[in-house]
């Protein structure tokens, strides 16, 4: 029973009770950043890029023509691709840095910024497209000297966009009492004088940049006025990898972090905002497989009638507050159910087998891997 009333508690709190509670800490406690609408700082777009030639043109074009009355450049690192990216690339106006090797996401970034002439930095994936305003929307924020991440929200097609509709909405309102759990890589904007280069050892930018925005005193936040879009993945297959990898690396980022969670020093970010957006959904198979087996062991008493009806319940509330369309909603979790369990089995094969992890990168995030010397 005990078992039962926890698991319960805490899988309600991932999936409803936390987003509640959000909702009333930002009326009630809600610290909103000063912003400046003629406020346009110049900046940098850095393009990483591996074998991206179905994209990069497409993305080239996009990052120049995005309407911006400040001035702004285009710099995009080929990470020793094997085909037409860089040929596609040298007939348009930008920078362009070429690796003879894969060297992973993270130095192509630090070699962009050692290239960069301006302090605002935005890092983006060469499948992702902004809106036309993104620079002028996203740079408001920028004059609050409190702000050194912004990520615009998140757009995408399909039923994904039914949960990337409801972290959107999480993310304002964590960015209103402290600051977001973590921006995403697909569009982060950072600035420089902050951040002059990102450690080698740092898998994903973005989870990285957001937890040390709050250990030296800022605030990483959304911008809610923009977006940027990037297609989900068409095939099961590919949606389940990509999935298992992005845990997979806020686990391996988490885990380097770990003096961050539940540390009184940073705050409602360490004390709720992490916890509950980005450590408890990693735990929830486990939880939901404790509480099958508690069911089990209970058919035989009073409480399961009473539960299940509860449950039922509940699922119906839930899925009228995230406007969900159902049978779609309920099969793509059920997928992210099966990559946070395949993520959690490849964390445990690094953490014992001494596996390095080198970079995420791509559609499908895919994840290289080389044996820790």
């Amino acid at each position: 029973m005990f078992i039962m009333v926890v698991c319960t508690f805490l899988l309600l709190w991932i999936f409803l009770g936390y987003d509640l509670f959000l909702s009333l800490l930002s009326r009630l406690i809600g610290k909103p950043w000063k912003r400046e609408d003629k406020y346009a700082p110049a900046i940098s777009i850095v393009v990483p890029v591996f074998n991206g030639e179905r994209h990069v043109e497409q993305k080239i074009v996009n990052s120049l023509k995005l309407e911006y009355p400040g001035e702004k450049e285009v710099i995009l690192v080929d990470d020793g691709s094997n085909d037409r990216t860089y040929e596609i690339a040298r007939d348009y106006p930008i920078k362009i840095i070429r690796h003879n090797t894969r060297q992973g996401k993270t130095k192509c970034i630090n070699a962009a910024l050692r290239m960069s002439t301006f302090d605002i930095i935005l890092v983006t994936d060469v499948d992702c497209t902004l809106e036309n305003k993104a620079l002028i929307e996203v740079a408001k924020n920028f004059y609050d000297p409190s702000i050194v991440v912004v990520c615009p929200m998140y757009k995408t097609d399909g039923p994904e966009q039914t949960f990337a509709n409801a972290e959107n909405r999480r993310n304002v309102k964590e960015s209103l009492i402290g600051s977001m759990a973590t921006a995403r890589g697909d569009a982060i904007f950072f600035r420089k004088s902050v951040f002059p280069e990102i450690p080698d050892s740092v898998v994903t930018e973005d989870l990285y940049l957001t937890i040390e925005s709050v250990k030296r005193g800022y605030r990483a936040i959304v911008g809610e006025n923009t977006f940027f879009y990037e297609s989900s993945p068409t095939k099961i297959r590919d949606y389940v990898r990509q999935k298992k990898n992005r845990t997979l690396i806020t686990m391996l980022t988490l885990m380097n972090n770990g003096k961050v969670v539940f540390n009184p020093k940073y705050g409602i970010y360490s004390m709720l905002i992490l916890p509950s957006h980005r450590i408890l959904p990693v735990l929830s198979p486990m939880l939901f497989v404790l509480l099958a087996m508690d069911i089990f062991l209970s058919l035989n008493n009073h409480v399961l009638p009473f539960f299940i009806l509860i449950t039922l319940f509940l699922i119906g509330i839930v899925s009228i507050y995230h406007k969900m369309n159902l049978p779609k909603a309920f099969f793509l979790y059920f997928l992210m159910q099966i990559a946070v369990s395949m993520a959690i089995v490849d964390f445990l094969k690094i953490l014992f087998r001494g596996i390095k992890v080198i970079d995420l990168t791509g559609k499908t995030g895919a994840i290289l891997l080389s044996r820790a010397k």
